[in-house]
């Protein structure tokens, strides 16, 4: 079922669309900043990481930096186990980020799951796959997609208690998570639950353009935001973060965005429904470069107009809202069973660097392995809970 876990959302300006002429001219433009930049394609050495940045000193050296050499490249990762986890079965966690950036942008959220018991892996993928004379966006994001699975597989032979994984990828890694579903189907089995947050290339087919637009509406809208010393730590890290890494890879950073703008991969969000793999989005509120309004009318396509409001069935007394759509004929149950929930919380497109996010990410994970049924939720709605539009 579609849910929204609503925490201060708010209405979003909807996005234009762009044509392909403008997408061309858009990615050519990007390809002649990135050759002025003079910055040579290092196959294996980019993306480099600040080991401690925003992350606890101790913390950092009991879990240092690992790097694993696969068939398609460099997984840097850190394998932060808990001594106490909050679940009986050892379910770890993988998480991935978004364009130009590593780990040590979402070093607070890291430690928060951490102190909260949760099995948390974060990983970067070294290298890139192309160079001038061929950037492919789709290659470089297939690329990633192999690695997630041999990642999984290795992590699975070396650690036999380890069954599943649930995977959480920001903003481009939604993308390679569902590229790593789409070329192994088979290992789909070791995987309890998918967490797209913020994702870019789920809702349709973007442009370089549009995503140039709405990225600098998110940098003006992120600008006015009352910010926290926290806040002001973590903007501080994705500004150098973002800065280092994508002078040091232009060619890589292109194919990220050109994949972007072409992915359209909501069928594949769908197919792991049906092949009985749990999705939920996360998506900020006020986002305005992963447009949340985009994001629901994906969702939503064949839905009625009516959402209705229903109680979280969670023990968190200040728990938020959750929405439901509730089916009202046959196809639509049909439908639902291909739907993935969606939970809000307040904030923009870099919500995963929050230590708050982490309760976000936790009730998020709970909620799909304790679902509310079709009954409950229309118990709910004959309750006669308000209705929202």
């Amino acid at each position: 079922m579609t849910e929204v876990d609503s925490e201060g959302a708010q209405e979003i300006p909807k996005s234009n669309t762009f044509s392909r002429r403008k997408f061309i001219v858009g990615a050519a433009v990007v390809g002649v900043s990135a050759v002025i930049a003079g910055r040579k394609q290092i196959a294996e050495s980019v993306f480099s990481v600040d080991d401690d940045a925003l992350i606890d000193s101790n913390l950092g050296k009991r879990f240092p930096r690992e790097k694993i050499m696969l068939a398609d490249g460099t997984i840097a990762f850190r394998d932060l186990k808990p001594e106490k986890l909050r679940e009986a079965q050892d379910v770890p966690l993988i998480s991935m980020v978004g364009l130009g950036m590593d780990q040590a942008v979402i070093g607070f959220m890291l430690q928060s799951l951490y102190d909260q018991g949760e099995h948390v892996i974060p990983l970067d993928f070294i290298g890139g796959s192309g160079s001038f004379g061929t950037i492919d966006g789709e290659q470089e994001i297939n690329r990633r997609g192999d690695m997630i699975g041999e990642f999984i597989t290795k992590y699975l032979q070396e650690n036999p208690n380890v069954k599943q994984f649930d995977l959480m990828g920001q903003s481009l890694s939604a993308i390679s998570m569902l590229a790593f579903a789409r070329r192994h189907p088979e290992m789909l089995d070791k995987v309890r639950n998918v967490l797209p947050v913020s994702p870019m290339g789920i809702q349709n087919v973007d442009s370089v353009l549009g995503i140039k637009e709405r990225k600098s509406k998110e940098d003006a809208r992120n600008k006015k935001v009352e910010k926290s010393e926290e806040d002001e730590k973590v903007d501080a890290v994705i500004k150098k973060t973002f800065a280092r890494n994508v002078l040091s890879s232009p060619i890589r950073s292109l194919e990220e965005l050109l994949a972007m703008a072409k992915a359209g991969n909501y069928p594949s969000v769908e197919e792991l429904k049906r092949r009985g793999v749990r999705v939920s989005f996360i998506q900020g509120a006020d986002d305005l470069l992963a447009d949340a309004n985009m994001l629901m009318e994906r969702i939503g396509e064949g839905f009625s107009e009516t959402v209705t409001e229903i109680p979280e069935f969670e023990r968190n007394p200040n728990s938020p809202q959750v929405y439901e759509y509730i089916p009202l004929n046959s196809q639509q149950k049909e439908k639902l069973k291909a739907t993935p929930s969606v939970r809000f919380r307040k904030g923009g497109h870099e919500i995963m660097s929050q230590s708050k996010f982490a309760g976000t990410v936790l009730r998020a994970i709970d909620r799909l392995n304790n679902p509310i049924t079709e009954g409950q939720a229309v118990e709910f709605a004959q309750a006669g809970h308000r209705k929202a539009s």
